[in-house]
């Protein structure tokens, strides 16, 4: 009798045990930590989401810029695995001969939606102020790599802005195949050179967003959506004139 009950306490503590542990995993995987990468030259400041909670931030010098505070959003905070959704807000001063700093931020093991064409189109968005020169572009990696901008990686969108003062982009990107997991990752960088700010100190502050804003009708092929949307063109052509007619034709006094 103590043999079995010991082989069955053993029995349900492996057995908790390899739940916990698929829990573990399972947890793991649903929110991959958010990373947040600043470099200038030769110089390069790597702050990982280590809580888990989606948010990274910093606060220093890098390189030859003085001042820098970055802070980066991602899943959980934001979105989720499913709803994609990343954001970064930044300040930074220097002298006016610092050169460029590149801010990224990343997060991996996005996925598709639950049911139907794993399709999104992805709306990046930046507005801000800077006395030298800034550009952004925004990347969705099928290889699900960590600041990936490689071959495997598609381009969702890219701008810059040469010149000094504020500016302001809001691209809404193609239609962008999503099968398996994904990465995703902003790439913003500012540049301070002579021709910037007054005492020789450039400034640039700025606020930057990328998320799926549109999923492809589920279980829809694009000849039927286009059927459909056709129909209710038509359809809305043709009530709207008869409504006006009927409305004309009506006798006073009478509903």
């Amino acid at each position: 009798m103590i043999g079995q009950s010991v082989e069955l306490h053993y029995r349900n503590w492996l057995r908790c045990s390899l739940s916990a542990l698929v829990v573990f995993a399972v947890c793991s995987r649903a929110d991959a930590a958010l990373q947040l990468r600043l470099t200038q030259d030769a110089t390069r400041v790597d702050v990982n989401d280590d809580d888990g909670d989606g948010v990274v931030s910093f606060l220093g010098s890098v390189g030859d810029f003085a001042i820098n505070l970055t802070i980066g959003y991602g899943s959980p905070a934001i979105g989720s695995p499913s709803d994609p959704q990343l954001a970064v807000a930044s300040f930074s001063s220097s002298s006016s001969r610092a050169g460029a700093l590149t801010i990224a931020l990343s997060q991996t093991d996005f996925v598709g939606p639950p049911t139907g064409p794993d399709m999104a189109a992805f709306l990046t968005t930046i507005v801000g102020l800077t006395t030298g020169s800034a550009s952004i572009s925004t990347y969705a990696s099928m290889s699900n790599e960590a600041f990936g901008v490689g071959p495997d990686s598609v381009l969702l969108s890219t701008f810059s802005f040469d010149d000094s003062g504020s500016f302001l982009v809001n691209d809404l990107s193609e239609f962008v195949d999503l099968e398996g997991e994904y990465s995703l990752t902003m790439v913003i960088t500012i540049e301070h050179d002579e021709s910037g700010g007054r005492r020789g100190i450039d400034v640039t502050r700025f606020r930057a967003s990328l998320d799926a804003t549109a999923m492809q009708l589920q279980s829809m092929p694009e000849p039927t959506s286009l059927a459909v949307w056709g129909g209710a063109i038509l359809c809305a052509a043709v009530m709207g004139p008869r409504r006006r007619r009927r409305c004309v034709v009506c006798p006073r006094g009478r509903v």
